[in-house]
């Protein structure tokens, strides 16, 4: 018997595949033979999806790819004359060593079951790399005929979530995701790899239409890459890099939209949840794993939002037309994702750490990481921190205006109306952080939005400020929540002297 939970996640992935391809073998995966047989059968089927080519006699401008045949792969063109390799094969852009291997792997799965090792090449296994096991010179390691042919076809299954992005700064490279996930559960009698690539297969089977096959030719670019390199399933992220987050995001938000698909998605989303997830490419391999509450908001749709929206966070003191290209929003996005992923208050503090004003979906990212810290914040407290905020942010615009109108009128700046503002916000900032308790903390804020705009605070704030000052929100929790809630947009106008810097809802 073949202890194949045992077996390196990335074979599991290649038989799991196998086993949705060919559902019939479900019943025979203790069984050598049996499992020779179908990776051979997977392994000839993965050939038809390697490599793109454009289609003849092209309508326009518009050019109409398709997968190559498996026959015609040797007389396939190159990229400049419109041939890609598939974003989901995980190998160098030199193809043609892989189709090689992964032929000769087929001709020994043709010759007959037999018990025999082969050298795994990174042609056709990009997470291995050479050793020198006590020998002179490095060598590739040898693994089961079996082991490598499902190694194989991991590395070229069009199921799995993938795209053709930025591995290193300049460098792009096909990626994929694969998570470290049981064949199957003795205990439940289920099979959690497979169920996480037939929910990925039904989705791409009904999402990604002729659409993602189709290009614009242009003066610059006769062949340009199609949108499939941007990730061959829906929901995708235009040039953002694949990770656990983002894929996460992505199928969360198509379950969303399919509710009568809710229940089996929610169930593979969530066997996920603190299970490694491996980020593939021929170049590097990394390991992520995601929590419950990112399920939770993926299931939501919140989470697409969230990710969607991050380039509209504003950082405090970084030129907001050219924040992209500054090491500090590279610095910031890090912070952001390990808070994603972690959700734990030292994450939290680092993405703290950067002055920034956030966007108004990230309201319920907010809302769940404070409730899952402290159980006693309930709606009508968090509406009331809300109110605050809102206080805190709008005050700071009207003393930011008035700054700024009289600084123009006598041609003494340069800044902007939202530099200013921005000026104000650290003031507040230095508040926050130099306050010694909570009551002390809610009277010189209190005091700064009297002098800011000469209004009293929102009476929907009242229940955070007693829960402050009475102690029962410790003054450090209170400083994070109003931070928090400070820097974020709103969709409520308060009057005619609303910020223009406020979110409009759109």
């Amino acid at each position: 018997m073949i202890a194949i939970n045992n077996m390196h996640p990335v074979v599991r992935f290649g038989m799991a595949n196998g086993l949705v391809e060919f559902p019939e073998f479900k019943t025979k995966i203790h069984q050598k033979e049996a499992l020779w047989e179908l990776a051979n059968k997977t392994l000839q089927q993965g050939l038809y999806t390697l490599v793109l080519g454009p289609r003849e006699n092209t309508l326009n401008n518009t050019i109409h790819y398709f997968y190559l045949a498996r026959e015609d792969l040797k007389n396939r063109g190159k990229a400049p004359d419109g041939y890609f390799t598939g974003p989901h094969v995980l190998t160098s852009q030199n193809i043609g060593d892989l189709i090689k291997e992964t032929e000769k792997l087929i001709k020994l799965l043709n010759g007959g079951f037999v018990e025999k090792t082969v050298e795994l090449k990174r042609s056709f296994a990009p997470m291995i790399s050479k050793r020198n096991a006590g020998k002179k010179t490095m060598t590739n390691p040898k693994i089961d005929i079996l082991e490598a042919a499902f190694t194989c076809i991991t590395t070229i299954s069009h199921l799995k979530p993938a795209a053709y992005t930025e591995v290193a700064p300049g460098k792009l490279a096909n990626t994929g995701l694969i998570p470290d996930l049981p064949l199957f559960d003795k205990l439940t009698g289920q099979y959690p790899m497979v169920e996480f690539i037939q929910l990925f297969k039904y989705i791409v089977l009904r999402e990604s239409g002729a659409s993602a096959y189709l290009a614009e030719s242009s003066t610059k670019k006769k062949f340009p890459r199609p949108p499939i390199f941007q990730g061959n399933y829906p929901n995708r992220f235009r040039h953002t890099e694949i990770g656990a987050v983002t894929v996460l995001a992505a199928l969360g938000k198509w379950i969303h939209e399919h509710q009568n698909f809710y229940a089996q998605g929610s169930a593979v989303l969530n066997s996920l949840v603190k299970q490694p997830v491996y980020i593939i490419s021929y170049d590097a391999i990394k390991q992520e794993s995601v929590g419950h509450h990112l399920v939770e908001l993926a299931l939501s749709a919140d989470l697409h939002q969230i990710v969607k929206q991050l380039s509209r966070v504003e950082l405090i003191g970084v030129d907001n037309q050219k924040k992209f290209s500054s090491p500090k929003w590279n610095l910031f996005q890090e912070a952001f994702k390990r808070f994603l992923r972690f959700f734990n208050p030292a994450s939290w503090q680092d993405f703290l750490a950067f002055y920034a004003i956030y966007p108004i979906e990230f309201f319920n990212l907010f809302k769940l990481y404070f409730t899952m810290q402290n159980s006693k914040l309930n709606e009508a407290i968090l509406h009331a921190v809300v109110a605050y905020g809102r206080n805190l942010n709008l005050a700071a615009y009207i003393a930011a205006k008035e700054e700024y109108n009289s600084d123009q009128k006598r041609g003494m700046t340069q800044m902007t109306l939202n530099d200013y503002k921005h000026r104000i916000l650290l003031q507040l900032e230095s508040i926050i952080g130099s306050a010694k308790t909570g009551t002390e903390l809610i009277a010189r804020l209190n005091t700064q939005i009297g002098r800011f705009s000469m209004r009293d605070i929102d009476a929907e704030a009242k229940p955070f400020l007693l829960e402050v000052v009475s102690n029962n929100i410790h003054r450090d929790e209170a400083k994070d929540l109003i931070r928090a809630f400070m820097r974020l947009r709103t969709t409520q106008k308060a009057s005619t002297e609303e910020d223009p810097f406020l979110d409009d809802g759109e």
